[in-house]
């Protein structure tokens, strides 16, 4: 209470810096904890929101941060409706599934319903047998009771092999439903690479294998500047273009995919010795000049980046090896700016 005090006490100037960093704090908080609600949008959403952080700041005149707070704005309304979406189609795959094996069921017992009325009736007429005296009657009222029985049963089967055939059909939809709808939520929505989950869903399965594989984290740089000069669209231009030229250098069995933000990485399945080529037609093929669309006209921005890469090893962990690519990463990010 004394230290809140002092700070309502002091003058309007000293709090400002409080209300920024709180504000700033704040921001931080909604941008993980958006990624985590929804994993679709979440990887843009906070990398978004932790752009626009960067632009709040004491020193920011009340214009540029009223102009920062309707983007915030903008965004937070963007991943409210991608979040909805997501979970209200997520919703009527489940439901959908459920009606099915619900309307599954009922028919089987209805089935089982009529059949077992069959058989009461071909019962009563059994017993009706034993009390004729007429052997001649007994042998055509058991003959047909008999061709009842037999068909009843053949179309027990038939009915058996035909919904058996027809529930399977529908679990065969319902799962290639399921499985696409989980593998566009490991899809980043920007660039069609991977995104965060999808990669550490590749590097858990490799691990759990033990098959080796290499982790490769890229970082590009100058890409925050674009930003700022041309706005958001030329930014996200740049980054489908890099994701459009880096997918090609790997095999399809390789993962790659947007890490986050202007962040790259592959999940390579190859011997270390082979990653140095692998690096080297990133830096020739990948880096290098990219066009777009200003008000001004066509421009070409360079894009660069450093490079970091992580072997796996035994008894790895997914947090460990993407440690060791990211101190990597900034080694050599030290070292091309030195």
């Amino acid at each position: 209470m004394i230290s809140l005090k002092r700070y309502l006490d002091s003058p309007a100037e000293s709090l400002l810096p409080v209300a920024v960093d709180g504000y700033r704090s704040a921001l931080t908080a909604f941008a993980k904890g958006g990624a985590q609600v929804c994993p679709l949008a979440g990887p843009q959403f906070e990398q978004s929101l932790l752009n626009l952080k960067e632009q709040v700041s004491p020193s920011a005149s009340p214009q540029s941060l009223a102009e920062t707070s309707r983007r915030i704005e903008a965004e937070l309304d963007q991943w409210t409706k991608t979040a909805s979406d997501y979970l209200a189609r997520t919703t009527t795959e489940v439901r959908d599934l459920v009606k099915s094996v619900a309307e599954s069921v009922q028919s089987l017992g209805e089935r089982d319903q009529r059949y077992a009325g069959q058989f009461t009736e071909i019962s009563q007429k059994l017993t009706e047998v034993a009390a004729l005296d007429n052997l001649q009657q007994m042998r055509q009222s058991l003959s047909e009771s008999i061709r009842n029985v037999n068909a009843s049963v053949e179309r027990m089967v038939l009915d058996g092999q035909q919904s058996v055939a027809s529930l399977k059909s529908q679990i065969d939809t319902y799962q290639a439903r399921l499985a696409e709808s989980e593998r566009l939520a490991a899809r980043d929505t920007l660039t069609g690479l991977e995104n965060r989950l999808g990669i550490e869903h590749n590097i858990e399965l490799l691990l759990a294998r033990g098959q080796p594989f290499t982790v490769i984290l890229i970082d590009l740089n100058g890409f925050k500047p674009v930003n700022d000069k041309y706005g958001h669209i030329a930014g996200d231009s740049i980054l489908k273009q890099f994701a459009a030229e880096l997918r090609p250098l790997f095999r399809p069995t390789d993962a790659v995919g947007r890490w986050g933000g202007d962040e790259f990485i592959v999940v390579a399945g190859c011997d270390p010795h082979e990653i140095a080529p692998l690096v080297d037609r990133i830096r020739q093929w990948v880096f290098g000049d990219y066009s777009i669309d200003t008000p001004s006209g066509p421009a070409k921005v360079p894009i660069g980046g450093a490079i970091g890469t992580a072997a796996s090893q035994s008894g790895d962990t997914t947090q460990a090896l993407i440690a060791r690519a990211d101190t990597a990463m900034y080694a050599d990010k030290a070292a091309r700016r030195a």
